[in-house]
């Protein structure tokens, strides 16, 4: 497969200075010497000049050094006190290896190595199994920049070899971006299963992660002004704990006024991002087009109109809503189209069965463009009530499940990936609820929700059933919000212990109205819900 290189641009390591500490929490000073250090930056494995370079996977990132770049470097006595040193790079800018300079201890007899030049925890280093505890979270948005990346967000370790030499491992794998649209302001990428931010903690000995603390699934690409380049690459440095990246969204946000746009990759095969490593997510096209967004409509068998309502996302100026039969109908007319809108009028159903109709909404724009959405129109037969029952579960075999009234259907919308319970987390390892069993549930936790709307017309409850990982968080609850999963308003929420299977019991909710399931603490596994219509 191809290799990529990516180069440290000098420029952007100024803002290097933001992550610099003002002052390192060091040991009691000491007689200080001057002292220089060969410093390796990681290199592809097919380009590795010396033994002393760390070799990366394939399509490994090759990174050359800044004239601005500074590194912390760390001294330990043979008594065990640990100092921190600010070095400067002296000579070999632009290349994978430079001097560096600064002052260490007279009686420093083993040096460690970190970049960003950020202060690390003097205690873990001295710990059994010492690690590179950084004392700052690194954060979640990073400037962009084009064919580079933020190097506050690409952390590096070394440690000295008998020469005094320092060979730089990665602490961050890459994703490789290439913006094919105008006007993007940022990407903010988000995982379903990994970590790609929060404090590093790094094996001293390997290099590998130990821990992310403050861990978050979710990091922003933002460009220091403007917009991002279209036809521009960037590399979008991500710490990656060892476990499997899962889905990835990858989600748009344009400064022209457009609506955000998101797009989900495939699985990445199941691995585990691995340091150094480069993945190329490509160059997707977002399509922004408009949108209409319309419910069909049940009317009731003694009715004589009724009113379609619609929306149009992404609108365009000067565009033009219109409505019309799909097909001759001897029962239904279409009227007056306004204010998000349609006009319906209807004769009364006094035959024996449901009848239905199409309106064909269609958006023009741009003169001839058009964007249409059908909604069917249905009436009841004289006499005949409305209900429905639709269900949500994952089954035994790790697959969502969504029936309507027993049939399948695509009522609930929901993300993350299923729990597979076992004992040491889980006081059960399968459950079974009416005529439902199973020995999963879906995972509710930051990225996991379940999420449905509620009918314009008929009343609807719901009732769900969950349990939680065990924690000792006893503030950890299941919530039900109004609107989507961005939404912080409860609705419903409860504090079942961890050791019992929790039912919401029947919950009442409002007509026409966005409903989010979600968690407040700690880890939910709902095993079941159960929404009911009727008129």
């Amino acid at each position: 497969m191809k290799k990529y290189s990516i180069i440290l641009l000098a420029a952007a390591l100024l803002s290097a200075a933001c992550n610099k500490p003002e002052k390192f929490d060091n040991a009691p000073a000491q007689k200080l010497v001057h002292r220089t250090f060969t410093v390796s930056a990681p290199v592809d494995q097919d380009n590795i000049a010396t033994a002393s370079r760390t070799a990366l996977a394939t399509d490994g990132a090759t990174v050359n050094w800044s004239a601005d770049d500074e590194i912390n470097v760390i001294g330990v006595t043979a008594e065990g006190t640990v100092t921190q040193h600010t070095f400067t790079i002296k000579s070999g800018s632009n290349t994978p290896s430079a001097i560096f300079e600064g002052e260490v201890g007279e009686d420093e007899t083993t040096f460690y190595a970190v970049y960003p030049n950020v202060a690390v925890r003097a205690d873990k280093l001295k710990a059994s199994t010492p690690t590179f505890d950084f004392d700052k979270t690194l954060g979640a948005t990073q400037t962009a920049v084009v064919n580079g990346f933020d190097p506050n967000f690409a952390p590096m370790t070394a440690v000295a070899d008998a020469d005094g030499n320092f060979a730089f491992r990665h602490g961050a794998a890459f994703f490789k971006l290439t913006i094919a649209n105008d006007n993007v302001h940022s990407v903010k990428l988000t995982t379903s299963n990994t970590r790609f931010q929060g404090r590093p903690e790094l094996d001293v000995a390997t290099g590998g992660y130990v821990q992310i603390g403050s861990a978050q699934s979710d990091m922003t690409l933002t460009p220091a002004e403007g917009d991002l380049v279209n036809g521009a690459t960037y590399y979008i440095p991500v710490l990656c704990k060892a476990s499997n990246l899962g889905s990835l969204s990858i989600k748009y946000s344009f400064s022209d006024g457009t609506t955000d746009q998101t797009i989900t990759t495939a699985k990445m095969n199941g691995d585990r991002l691995a340091l150094g490593k480069v993945y190329d997510l490509g160059a997707p096209v977002i399509s922004i087009l408009p949108e209409i967004t319309a419910d069909d409509i049940t009317l009731n068998a003694d009715a004589t109109s009724g009113t379609i309502t619609f929306s149009v996302g992404n609108p365009v100026s000067g565009g033009v809503m219109t409505a019309a039969l799909a097909a001759a109908s001897d029962w239904l007319t279409v009227g007056t189209v306004s204010n998000g809108s349609v006009a319906l009028t209807s004769t009364v159903n006094t035959g024996t069965a449901a009848r239905t109709a199409t309106v064909t909404l269609t958006y023009t724009y741009n003169t001839s463009e058009t964007v249409t959405k059908d909604v069917t129109v249905s009436q009841k037969a004289p006499g005949v009530s409305e209900s429905h029952e639709y269900v949500f579960y994952v089954n035994s075999s790790g697959s969502p499940v969504q029936t309507k009234d027993g049939e399948t259907c695509s009522y609930f919308t929901y993300s993350n990936s299923y729990q597979n319970f076992s004992s040491s987390d889980y006081n059960i390892t399968s459950w079974t609820i009416g005529s439902y069993t199973s020995s999963r549930a879906l995972k509710i936790n930051t990225a996991g929700y379940l999420t449905f709307k509620t009918n314009a017309t008929l009343n609807t409850t719901v009732q769900f059933y969950y349990i939680r990982r065990k924690s000792t968080d006893t503030s950890a609850k299941i919530r039900i919000v109004v609107g989507d999963n961005s939404s912080t308003t409860d609705f419903w929420t409860d504090n079942t212990p961890w050791e019992a299977m929790a039912d919401s019991g029947v919950i009442e909710l409002e007509k026409n109205t966005m409903y989010t399931i979600k968690q407040s603490k700690s880890e939910q596994s709902l095993l079941l819900a159960i929404v009911n219509e009727s008129e």
